[in-house]
């Protein structure tokens, strides 16, 4: 931070938009991979993307009012996104504020009631304008989406533990197709076909993991085991 304090900036201000970014950013879990399995979440009709501009409205109405009702919302909130932004924006770290988030986007819709109740066109426009401007803010691609090799191993790693071993070789030659310098698929790959003694199999998916990570003992055994038994 100190020998790079723009850089520094800069990481801090893209965080920032990644917090208010419709994309929810996955960590162990992908929602976008659960979403292909889930009917409920392929229909819900409200997302982050929707609610977060009317959240800002809400939280620049908020400020500009500065009611002794609102302060402590205004705060609360504030608070827990800083302290999301020091370290790290992920969708499961901006969950446990949406619900002040929803109140705070309640909020800037009902203020947009209000303005257009009581006519007051200037303010209405401008909160249109900051409506407008949030959508594009909230909108914008900040990072590449993340694919789906990941979760496809996770699946698979499921799928072992139920004793289903083709589903489980299937997700991992999924996962793969994404990405085929995968470690971690390869890996599980590899102990299943030697488990479903797949020798040939498991050989050529030993020695592609050689060819990415040299170093690997685990590869590295598993070849003088095969070659040792002939196999």
């Amino acid at each position: 931070m100190q020998a790079n304090p723009f850089a520094d900036m800069k990481l801090t201000g893209k965080k920032l938009l990644l917090f208010f970014n419709s994309y929810e950013v996955p960590d162990n879990h992908n929602f976008y991979f659960h979403q292909k399995y889930s009917n409920i979440l392929q229909v819900l009709p409200i997302n982050f993307g929707l609610v977060a501009p009317f959240f800002l409205l809400g939280l620049l109405g908020m400020l500009y009012a500065w009611r002794t009702s609102t302060v402590f919302l205004f705060f609360t909130q504030v608070t827990y996104i800083a302290s999301v932004i020091i370290f790290y924006v992920f969708s499961r770290y901006r969950m446990p504020v949406l619900p002040l988030i929803c109140l705070s986007a309640g909020y800037g819709f009902f203020m947009l009631q209000k303005q257009f109740r009581m006519g007051q066109w200037e303010k209405l426009a401008a909160s249109f304008v900051i409506l407008v401007l949030g959508f594009m803010l909230v909108h914008q691609q900040i990072i590449k989406p993340f694919d789906f090799s990941h979760s496809y191993t996770d699946e698979g790693v499921a799928y072992e533990i139920k004793d289903d071993e083709q589903g489980a070789l299937a997700a991992y030659v999924q996962a793969l197709e994404i990405d085929p310098k995968y470690l971690r698929a390869l890996d599980r790959l590899g102990k299943l076909q030697m488990q479903r003694k797949d020798y040939n199999e498991a050989r050529t998916t030993y020695s592609k993991i050689l060819e990415i990570a040299p170093d690997s003992v685990e590869a590295k055994y598993q070849l003088m085991w095969l070659e040792k038994k002939g196999l």
